[in-house]
C-alpha cells in the first residue's frame, strides 16, 4: 500500500511537471526575430541593413476568453486592472537588473489554461483610459515615452531601431480626441484572438511580421513627430496579422 501511495504520488508529481502552466496567473511575454527570441545588442538584418533593437514597447488590454467573459489584470506597477505595458527590449543584457523592464502579463487571479480555448486581447487601452491626458493617470499609463503628444493620447505600440547613422520608428496610436479607429484609422486599437494549445506558454511578439514589407530609414518612420503615411498603415496591417502567436517556451 505504501509503494502504491509513493507510485501516485511521483506520477502526480510527473504530470505537474509535464505540464506546468494547468493553472497559473502569469503570462510570459518575449520578442522574437525570424523564430528566435531577440536577445541584448544582437544585430538583426532588415531590408540589407544591419539594426538594434532600442524600444519594444506595447498596452494589451481588454483580455477576455472565448466566451467575452474578461479576465480581469493585477493592478501594480507595470498594469492597471485593464491595461498591461510590456516593454520587450533588453532581453539579457547586463544591466538588466538596472533597466526597467516587464515581460509578464499577471491576471488577478490563476486562470486555467487547460479550459481556456481562445486568448482575446487588444493592442491598445481601453476608451476611458484614453479620456483623460497620461500624465494624470496612475502607472504605467503615465510613462512618459508612451503619450502620443502634449495635447495627450496614449502611443499603444512603440518600436525604435538604431543603425550607423540612421534610425526608424513606428508608432501605433492617435492623438486625444482622435483615439477612435474610424478617425484615425491607421493608429487605432488592434484586436487579437489567439488559439491556445497545452503546448503554448508564452506570448510572442513577431518583430519581423512588423518590418514585413516597409522601408526602414527615418523618413520612412511612423512615429510622434514624422509620419509617413505608407509605414503607419503597412505597419498595422502587420500588426494585425499574426504579430502576436502563442508559442512553447
Amino acid at each position: 500500500m505504501a509503494l502504491r501511495c509513493v507510485m501516485a504520488v511521483l506520477l502526480l508529481i510527473f504530470l505537474s511537471a509535464c505540464h506546468p502552466w494547468q493553472k497559473s496567473n502569469v503570462l510570459p511575454a518575449q520578442l522574437w526575430f525570424e523564430g528566435k527570441a531577440l536577445r541584448c545588442e544582437q544585430a538583426i538584418l532588415i531590408n540589407g541593413k544591419k539594426w538594434h533593437l532600442q524600444h519594444a514597447q506595447l498596452f494589451l488590454t481588454d483580455f477576455r476568453d472565448q466566451d467575452g467573459n474578461p479576465l480581469p489584470l493585477k493592478p501594480g506597477l507595470w498594469q492597471s486592472e485593464h491595461t498591461a505595458l510590456l516593454t520587450l527590449e533588453k532581453l539579457g543584457c547586463l544591466l538588466d537588473k538596472q533597466t526597467p523592464a516587464n515581460r509578464n502579463v499577471v491576471f488577478a487571479e490563476s486562470v486555467n489554461w487547460q479550459e481556456l480555448k481562445q486568448l482575446h486581447f487588444t493592442v491598445g487601452v481601453i476608451p476611458e483610459e484614453n479620456q483623460h491626458h497620461p500624465r494624470v493617470q496612475p502607472s504605467p499609463l503615465d510613462l512618459a515615452g508612451m503619450i502620443y503628444s502634449e495635447e495627450g493620447g496614449h502611443r499603444y505600440a512603440r518600436v525604435d531601431l538604431l543603425s550607423v547613422a540612421d534610425h526608424w520608428s513606428y508608432t501605433l496610436g492617435c492623438p486625444m480626441p482622435h483615439e477612435t479607429s474610424e478617425l484615425c484609422p491607421e493608429g487605432g486599437p488592434v484586436r487579437y484572438q489567439l488559439a491556445v494549445s497545452e503546448d503554448s506558454d508564452v506570448l510572442i511578439f513577431h518583430l519581423d511580421q512588423l518590418v514585413k514589407g516597409l522601408k526602414t530609414s527615418r523618413r520612412h518612420s511612423c512615429s510622434r513627430d514624422l509620419r509617413y503615411e505608407a509605414t503607419c498603415q503597412r505597419g498595422r496591417q502587420n500588426l494585425a496579422n499574426g504579430a502576436f502567436t502563442l508559442e512553447e517556451d
